[in-house]
Protein backbone atom coordinates (compact mmCIF):
# COMPACT_ATOMS: atom_id res chain seq x y z
CA UNK A 1 0.00 0.00 0.00
CA UNK A 2 1.21 3.60 -1.06
CA UNK A 3 2.00 5.71 2.10
CA UNK A 4 0.12 8.42 1.69
CA UNK A 5 2.57 11.48 2.51
CA UNK A 6 4.49 9.90 -0.43
CA UNK A 7 1.89 9.92 -2.62
CA UNK A 8 1.28 13.49 -1.25
CA UNK A 9 4.79 14.75 -2.10
CA UNK A 10 4.39 13.20 -5.52
CA UNK A 11 1.35 14.64 -7.14
CA UNK A 12 1.26 18.23 -7.43
CA UNK A 13 -0.44 20.98 -6.33
CA UNK A 14 -4.27 21.61 -8.37
CA UNK A 15 -5.61 24.33 -6.21
CA UNK A 16 -4.76 26.79 -3.58
CA UNK A 17 -6.47 29.95 -2.25
CA UNK A 18 -6.79 33.21 -2.93
CA UNK A 19 -6.39 35.73 -0.43
CA UNK A 20 -10.13 35.89 0.39
CA UNK A 21 -9.95 32.31 1.40
CA UNK A 22 -11.52 31.46 -2.44
CA UNK A 23 -10.66 28.28 -3.87
CA UNK A 24 -9.13 28.20 -6.84
CA UNK A 25 -6.93 25.76 -9.53
CA UNK A 26 -3.11 26.27 -9.44
CA UNK A 27 -1.90 28.10 -12.71
CA UNK A 28 -1.66 25.84 -15.92
CA UNK A 29 -3.89 23.63 -14.19
CA UNK A 30 -6.00 21.29 -16.63
CA UNK A 31 -9.38 21.10 -15.46
CA UNK A 32 -10.07 17.79 -16.45
CA UNK A 33 -6.48 16.78 -14.53
CA UNK A 34 -7.91 18.23 -11.63
CA UNK A 35 -11.25 16.40 -11.89
CA UNK A 36 -9.89 13.30 -12.54
CA UNK A 37 -8.01 13.71 -8.96
CA UNK A 38 -11.09 14.52 -7.26
CA UNK A 39 -12.71 11.28 -8.64
CA UNK A 40 -9.31 9.29 -7.57
CA UNK A 41 -9.95 10.43 -3.57
CA UNK A 42 -13.44 10.13 -3.85
CA UNK A 43 -13.00 6.39 -5.19
CA UNK A 44 -10.55 5.52 -2.42
CA UNK A 45 -13.25 6.59 0.15
CA UNK A 46 -16.54 5.68 -1.35
CA UNK A 47 -15.64 3.14 -4.28
CA UNK A 48 -16.26 3.78 -8.01
CA UNK A 49 -19.06 5.10 -9.74
CA UNK A 50 -19.69 4.92 -13.18
CA UNK A 51 -22.50 6.72 -15.11
CA UNK A 52 -22.88 6.75 -18.71
CA UNK A 53 -22.56 10.28 -20.00
CA UNK A 54 -26.30 11.55 -22.37
CA UNK A 55 -25.21 12.85 -25.63
CA UNK A 56 -26.48 16.04 -24.72
CA UNK A 57 -24.35 16.36 -22.06
CA UNK A 58 -20.71 15.02 -23.93
CA UNK A 59 -21.57 18.11 -26.46
CA UNK A 60 -22.19 20.42 -23.48
CA UNK A 61 -18.81 19.67 -21.93
CA UNK A 62 -16.95 20.06 -25.25
CA UNK A 63 -19.09 23.27 -25.59
CA UNK A 64 -17.33 24.93 -22.43
CA UNK A 65 -14.04 23.56 -23.06
CA UNK A 66 -13.78 25.20 -26.42
CA UNK A 67 -15.46 28.07 -24.21
CA UNK A 68 -12.81 27.81 -21.68
CA UNK A 69 -9.81 27.22 -24.10
CA UNK A 70 -11.06 30.06 -26.07
CA UNK A 71 -10.78 32.40 -22.89
CA UNK A 72 -7.59 31.59 -21.38
CA UNK A 73 -5.93 31.82 -24.59
CA UNK A 74 -7.79 35.34 -24.95
CA UNK A 75 -6.17 36.18 -21.71
CA UNK A 76 -2.79 35.23 -22.65
CA UNK A 77 -2.94 37.25 -25.31
CA UNK A 78 -3.77 40.46 -22.88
Amino acid sequence: MMDSRKEKTDSPRLTCRDPEGRARLMPDVDLMAAIERLCQIEERGMGVLIMPRAEQQVRITEALKRKWKERRSGNASQ
